[in-house]
């Protein structure tokens, strides 16, 4: 009877589960394996970019001294003494990317391989040495899209020969990409609000999980190889106060603007950017009118890091004029340099333009009020969050990363935070009706036409 019972029993679970017991061990063994292949996925891939990052940050130094100086501390006299090397530079990018569009198509983006689309791999490579040439040799753009494009290359080839879902591989490949982010500024929480806030379209515990791992070994691995316990960027006094609080969340919408008419005005130079024989003529052209500002301007040389450190040593001179001609002039030349056919990211160029609007700002708010007293590096600090932010329409990703290259304390976090909220509501609400009146106008337009 008891025998009965059992096959009777061992008759029921087959048919509820489809497997026998033998089977359901096995079955139990492979889903444990398929739930942890992407955990593990993720730290040996970030451990791969980190090798993938600290070889860019080495390309990256050898082109900068050789065009600029001695590393990212390059002073005005080498600038100076350089600057040619801004208009070759450009020369040579622009025949590079004119033969890959010509032999090789349209270069794809970050975006386009997370949906799905295959990055050919030498293709990629060679347009990522180009972006860390110009960035390197002073051209006005930023390194860190380069190191998110071998991010992705390198989770592209690893979500290929593994036994992925789509769901998984898309991660996957978001994951990398950030990590190739969080490598170039050594901040593993910004490299994963990056892919959260900007690459994913569908957030669960598993992609936080996942994204955290990957940036963090990336984070480790870069730090492993790149020995430097400096802050990039260096605060001076950097103490909280009453009147930074009042004149933070008054002035949180002007920088707001600033952020929007970035991002506006770079999404349609890339949209617009210069292809084919036309970039052998406008890149070389925005070259040598970057190299020529360079002799007089030297600090708006490179991805923007320069300019960061001037306007931090110039906040203390109270040098408002030359703070507002830095700032639109690198705003001005980082539009112009993708609109003229060279690609590369905006992240430090943005943060650039913030740093010298913030310090500018405070220079006109102590004029004005001379008896209130708070630390001006503090609104060079604001300026680049919000800027940041308002421009990657991602507040944690900016806040996260600035504060870990300026290593600014935690008691500001929570305030910039918040006016970084103020600044992005206030993008929201002006440019978003702007730009819903532009789609119904041209909705209007094509309905007119059609008939």
């Amino acid at each position: 009877m008891y025998e009965l019972f059992a096959k009777f029993n061992l008759r029921c679970k087959k048919q509820q589960t489809g497997f026998s017991a033998e089977e359901n061990q096995t079955d139990f063994g492979s889903r444990f394996l398929k739930n942890i292949l992407p955990y593990a996925l993720s730290v040996f891939c970030g451990t791969a970019i980190a090798f993938i990052c600290a070889g860019l940050y080495y390309f990256l130094l050898f082109i900068q001294n050789f065009a600029l100086g001695n590393e990212e501390n390059f002073s005005f006299e080498s600038c100076k003494k350089n600057f040619p090397q801004i208009f070759v530079s450009s020369a040579v990018a622009a025949a590079v990317w004119a033969l890959l569009q010509h032999y090789c198509g349209k270069i794809k983006s970050v975006s386009d391989a997370v949906k799905g689309e295959k990055l050919p791999f030498f293709k990629t490579a060679v347009h990522i040495f180009a972006q860390i040439y110009v960035s390197g040799s002073g051209l006005s753009v930023g390194r860190e899209a380069a190191a998110r494009q071998a991010g992705t290359l390198a989770g592209q080839t690893f979500a290929r020969y593994l036994p992925l879902s789509k769901r998984e591989a898309e991660l996957t490949v978001a994951c990398a990409a950030a990590a190739g982010f969080a490598g170039v500024y050594g901040s593993a929480a910004a490299g994963m609000f990056f892919a959260l806030e900007i690459l994913l379209s569908k957030i669960d515990l598993k992609a936080i999980i996942v994204c955290f791992l990957t940036c963090f070994s990336t984070s480790a691995g870069t730090g492993f190889f790149i020995k430097d316990d400096k802050p990039l960027f260096e605060l001076e006094n950097p103490c909280f106060s009453q009147s930074f609080a009042i004149f933070s969340l008054i002035c949180a919408p002007l920088f707001g603007f600033v952020g929007a008419a970035f991002r506006e005005t770079v999404k349609k130079a890339a949209r617009r950017r210069a292809k084919g024989a036309r970039i052998l003529l406008f890149l070389p052209a925005a070259g040598l009118l970057t190299a020529i500002i360079a002799h007089i301007m030297p600090q708006i040389s490179g991805n923007g890091i320069f300019a960061v450190r001037f306007s931090l040593l110039s906040v203390r001179e109270n040098a408002v004029a030359i703070l507002f001609a830095t700032a639109i002039v690198k705003f001005v030349l980082t539009c112009l340099t993708l609109r003229s056919g060279a690609y590369g990211g905006t992240i430090m160029p943005a943060i650039a333009v913030g740093a010298c609007a913030g310090g500018c700002l405070a220079g006109v708010l102590a004029n004005i009020f001379p008896y209130m007293h708070f630390s001006a590096s503090i609104f060079v600090l604001l300026g680049s969050c919000i800027v940041l932010s308002v421009s990657q329409k991602a507040a944690f990703m900016s806040v996260f990363l600035i504060f870990e290259l300026f290593k600014a304390p935690a008691a500001l976090f929570f305030p910039i935070l918040l006016c970084c909220f103020l600044a992005c509501e206030t993008d929201k609400l002006l440019f978003g009706n702007i730009n819903r009146k532009l789609r119904q106008k041209t909705n209007m337009t094509d309905s007119a036409t059609s008939f």
